[in-house]
């Protein structure tokens, strides 16, 4: 992948090694930059998808954003398949389920941030609600539960405070 090329990255993640995660939006894949420059496939294939796995054998349809999370997850907004996914760190991807059937699921994940406890906040271009997801399964919805509350939430930033901003 050295000679990589993007097409319309939207989102970045850096890990505490300095690795530079990004979703390669358009390529429907997660790249890494190295320290050394070197760009690699962490996780995709040709062509859009939903499945989970390891290295190319794993599909995504639109990841928009990227979060490193607690525990050595990196999440990934898969917009094109209205899910939240996250990838292992052993390189393998899953998708994320609700533990309960009324429990809120992402629609149109478009913006990240995690959490060092295992939390992530979730922002939708459709509906425009905000929600806290765990690795459980547990959910449930911050902002827009009765109404949207967001035209395009583009960006999600945690606070050392705990305090989250939202670029919408």
């Amino acid at each position: 992948d050295g000679l990589a090329q993007f097409r319309a990255p939207m989102g970045v993640a850096v890990d505490a090694t300095g690795r530079v995660y990004v979703p390669d939006t358009w390529n429907d894949r997660i790249r890494v930059i190295e320290s050394d420059g070197r760009v690699r496939t962490l996780a995709g294939g040709d062509g859009p998808g939903l499945a989970d796995g390891t290295g190319a054998a794993a599909r995504f349809d639109t990841p928009t954003a990227i979060a490193i999370g607690g525990e050595g997850r990196i999440w990934v907004a898969d917009a094109g398949n209205h899910a939240l996914r996250w990838i292992d760190a052993g390189g393998r991807v899953h998708t994320w389920r609700a533990a309960a059937w009324d429990a809120v699921q992402p629609r149109r994940p478009l913006a990240l941030a995690a959490t060092h406890d295992g939390a992530v906040y979730v922002a939708e271009l459709s509906p425009g609600r905000l929600l806290q997801l765990w690795p459980d399964g547990r959910s449930r919805v911050l902002a827009g539960s009765a109404a949207p509350w967001f035209a395009r939430p583009a960006g999600l930033w945690l606070e050392l405070d705990g305090g989250l901003l939202l670029a919408d």
